[in-house]
């Protein structure tokens, strides 16, 4: 396939999107265009962009025999910025906020004030709700505000609604910096934690502009940065309690930080040994396979996506772990979606104690993600130890999949690499020193598959 920005673009579209894009190239560019036949021709290898028909010289060929090379790659230019266009125009039809923020713009700029105003008051009612969560309602009503001040919209010549436009102003200006602020810091606790940096410096001169407001959404934020700043060591029932409450709006990005959130201080409970904290992750899980957000823009994170199905092999059900594979793998990225398929098959045939198709299914595929790897390196030698491999070939696995980590420490989670990093070192324990083995396993640190590795020390000693 030729290598261009129009292929990582169209690779992006989802099967939904495909015919409402050509529509609305059509409508553009006509179609008898050449930017709408090439996309026509595409369309029609969309199940295998990667198909030797989109080379160039084929491309050429087929489509356009009396033009240059250079032209060619003209028209590939021209409809890439047509199918950009219309994913801008999809997006904005899609978030009335935004689209909202532009419709005062464009009415304001034009000096259509009596509308312009309508829309802007419609803004701050909803901004002012009680129920909705979403932090990006308010910027964009912060937008609609200062437009609506630094320009010559005559509602400031009148004394109270200039008041009123200048409070809403200060207000919003106040409110969002706080509480984007706050959002922020949580977000850079998290990462301190995952990846071992030091943000000390600059989350202390952010705290400066924290401020005090009673609106939920405020709260909610508080409640994350609080939960964030005790190193995820406070239970947030409180957040679940608004993960859960159907009768709040909550934009996607909060309602999706919220839940890595919990769902992240459960995690750590379980691996820490708290075996009560596994049915919590699973209740979040099966919640989170009803949720349309998670599937935005017919997307699911890989590290997400792993890490369920990590989850419902090991603590719930193979049947259920394949429900999740089945739904949710389609919409994996391409790049990593056939090595996430194969190791999540490898969990659910370790679940069924078919280990030789786990050791099977290892050596199909050569695994690019380093963290990727990890995990099906430890699923394999758990495949192995059941399989009553020799304890020296073991003790060479061990050995490779720490050299896995070792060089690629700077790719992988400071919190993955030391899990699965002590998962290794309690397994060589298992397998020479069992006294150490026990010790390890009861010293509290973060170990992937604790339970499965307490069994077997169990199993030998008898």
């Amino acid at each position: 396939m030729y290598s261009s920005k129009l292929f990582d673009c169209i690779k992006t579209i989802n099967p939904k999107e495909w015919k409402s894009i050509r529509l609305s190239i059509a409508h553009q560019s006509g179609e008898s265009s050449d930017v709408y036949r090439l996309y026509v021709y595409i369309e029609q290898n969309k199940l295998n962009l990667d198909h030797a028909r989109h080379d160039i010289q084929i491309v050429s060929k087929d489509l356009f025999p009396k033009k240059s090379k250079k032209n060619v790659l003209n028209i590939m230019s021209s409809l890439n910025q047509e199918v950009i266009r219309s994913m801008i125009h999809a997006h904005v039809d899609t978030h009335p906020d935004l689209l909202r923020m532009i419709k005062f713009e464009v009415l304001n700029n034009r000096g259509l004030y009596h509308e312009a105003n309508k829309v802007a008051r419609q803004s701050q009612r909803e901004s002012d709700q009680a129920n909705i969560l979403d932090l990006w309602k308010w910027y964009y009503s912060i937008r609609i505000n200062h437009l609506q001040f630094f320009s010559n919209n005559p509602i400031q010549s009148d004394r109270t609604s200039g008041e009123i436009v200048v409070r809403n102003l200060i207000n919003s200006y106040t409110r969002f910096h706080s509480a984007i602020t706050k959002y922020t810091s949580a977000e850079i606790l998290n990462r301190q934690i995952i990846y071992g940096e030091n943000w000390t410096t600059e989350l202390t001169e952010l705290e400066r502009y924290f401020t005090h407001d009673t609106h939920l959404l405020q709260k909610a934020i508080d409640m994350q940065y609080a939960f964030a700043k005790s190193e995820f060591q406070i239970e947030p029932t409180a957040l679940l309690d608004i993960l859960y409450d159907d009768s709040l709006e909550m934009s996607s990005d909060m309602l999706l930080s919220i839940y890595y959130r919990i769902r992240r201080y459960y995690i750590d409970q379980f691996r820490s040994g708290n075996h009560a904290a596994k049915d919590k992750v699973i209740e979040l899980i099966l919640w989170s396979m009803k949720q349309s957000v998670f599937l935005e823009d017919h997307r699911i994170n890989g590290n997400r996506f792993k890490s369920d199905v990590i989850i419902l092999t090991r603590y719930a059900t193979a049947q259920l772990a394949l429900e999740y594979i089945s739904l949710n793998s389609p919409y994996l990225d391409r790049a990593i979606r056939d090595e996430l398929i194969v190791m999540s098959k490898m969990l659910v045939n370790f679940a069924e104690t078919q280990y030789l198709e786990v050791v099977k299914l290892y050596t199909t595929i050569l695994f690019k993600d380093p963290l990727n790897k990890v995990i099906a390196t430890s699923i394999f030698i758990k495949a192995c130890y059941e399989t009553n491999e020799e304890v020296d070939i073991l003790l060479r696995y061990i050995r490779n999949a720490k050299e896995v980590i070792k060089r690629n420490r700077k790719k992988i989670a400071v919190t993955a690499a030391d899990s699965y990093h002590n998962f290794l070192i309690a397994t060589q324990y298992l397998l020479v020193n069992k006294n150490k083995a026990n010790s390890f396993l009861n010293s509290g640190v973060s170990i992937i598959d604790r339970f499965w590795l307490i069994e077997k020390l169990s199993n030998s000693n008898q």
